[in-house]
């Protein structure tokens, strides 16, 4: 068995290793699977609840701009990118990260299932981001609203970030990109402003634990 991982890890760092080493290979998989575990089967246990809505009249004010989906979309490439990034980074960095998005994960299904959500959504047009806009909202359920996802990974990308050698225009890139993300949310009435509100506020908290965590445990750089 450990000849076999011991290959497999050759094998991976001669094709992959230059892009994500092998010792953020799990850490970050993980982040993907609890993220995947966490949102699929709390809305499965929670399909026949009741649920909240969550929406302030601040929030009906704003308007529904379909062309938002387009940066709720590229969400997605820049978690992945943001992610293999800070993994690079070192060690310390990349446990720091992983920790982080479990923590925050685990609370996140606590909400979902202790205070589940849910929001109406606009009547869109016909125009090309309308279908956009409609198609994400096929794919996607307006449940797990509480806190938004979208905005605490997005967080994460940001406050990842700290502490390492990247440089500081991309820390500020990252920076615009993640309050564009969670801008999108509100355009395209995914979520409202407590699910914002409440993604950057966890993300925060789950960032300092797990700060706390790896300095305690002495996770050297690598």
């Amino acid at each position: 068995m450990y000849n076999k991982l011991s290959g497999f890890m050759y094998w991976y760092d001669r094709k992959f290793g230059r892009i994500l080493p092998y010792r953020a290979l799990w850490p970050l998989l993980g982040c993907f699977v609890l993220n995947c575990i966490v949102y699929w089967f709390t809305q499965w246990v929670m399909a026949g609840a009741y649920h909240y809505d969550l929406t302030l009249p601040m929030d009906r004010e704003l308007p529904v701009a379909p062309w938002w989906v387009s940066i709720y979309i590229l969400s997605y490439g820049f978690w992945a990118f943001n992610y293999i990034l800070i993994g690079r980074q070192s060690r310390e960095a990349c446990y720091r990260l992983a920790f982080a998005d479990y923590i925050s994960k685990i609370v996140c299904g606590m909400f979902f299932i202790l205070l589940p959500t849910t929001n109406v959504r606009p009547v869109l047009g016909q125009g090309f981001w309308d279908m956009m806009l409609e198609l994400v909202y096929k794919m996607d359920s307006p449940t797990n609203l509480f806190p938004s996802i979208h905005c605490l990974v997005s967080w994460l990308c940001v406050i990842g970030l700290r502490g390492t050698k990247v440089p500081l225009w991309y820390k500020l890139f990252s920076l615009t990109f993640a309050i564009a993300i969670c801008a999108s949310t509100q355009f395209t009435k995914q979520h409202y402003i407590v699910d914002v509100a409440g993604g950057i506020v966890l993300a925060e908290a789950a960032f300092w634990a797990s700060s706390y965590f790896v300095r305690k445990k002495r996770w050297t750089n690598g």
